[in-house]
């Protein structure tokens, strides 16, 4: 499922307190650009957890070989802890065998300790010019049921940061209760609580999601 695009609405001005024209209702964030505040920066947070959170499922393997897997993969070379792609490029050769080819084959041993230490279940294979093949095995049931756990886990720390944020903006709102009108106050909350609402849905949404490709696993 894609990112929660930033949702369209209409600029409404914010009133202040001395006046007395009855404003339109919004659910928007950004319709309230002359709010002395900068609300936009509360949505941007808010996409930033669900962001994380798919950027973390990413590496979650599902089933199959997949470069995402070694992503988190740190080699010790040159004296000095570095990513696995900032010495390595990793490959599909088939649905179920990665391929590394090691830049300097001087750190090829580097490379096979650090994945084979990564806790991903990878033995790497040596082949010839500084290649490393890395079979990825089928899942089995506990292997499935951890994945269900940790999905669920990152889901809920995506949650948790969302309603941080809004626990934040709520906050600032607050604080211009003396410079704007009462209304204006109550229809920006209801707009930051319709956002983190909207964010938690996609958030659960990509979740489902996730659980259901994990419980779709051909598992031995």
């Amino acid at each position: 499922m894609p990112p929660a695009s930033r949702l369209q609405y209409t600029y409404i001005p914010v009133r202040f307190k001395k006046s007395k024209a009855k404003a339109k209702s919004s659910s928007s964030l950004e319709s309230f650009g002359s709010f002395p505040i900068n609300l936009s920066k509360y949505e941007d947070s808010m996409k930033k957890a669900l962001d994380v959170l798919q950027t973390n499922y990413s590496k979650l393997r599902v089933d199959g070989a997949t470069p995402a897997i070694l992503d988190d993969v740190s080699v010790s070379a040159y004296g000095t802890e570095t990513s696995l792609k900032n010495v390595a490029q990793v490959a599909v050769r088939d649905g179920r065998t990665l391929v590394i080819h090691v830049f300097d084959e001087s750190t090829v041993g580097a490379v096979e300790k650090a994945i084979r230490k990564a806790g991903l279940n990878l033995n790497p294979v040596r082949e010839a010019d500084g290649k490393l093949k890395v079979p990825v095995p089928r899942s089995s049931k506990t292997t499935r049921d951890t994945m269900k756990e940790t999905a669920a886990k990152e889901a809920e720390s995506a949650k948790i940061a969302t309603r941080l944020v809004r626990r934040k903006a709520m906050e600032e709102v607050k604080t211009l209760k003396d410079e704007v009108s009462k209304d204006d106050i109550k229809r920006i909350e209801k707009g930051v609580q319709a956002l983190t609402d909207r964010y938690i849905k996609d958030i659960t949404q990509v979740q489902q999601n996730k659980v259901h490709a994990i419980e779709s696993l051909d598992v031995k």
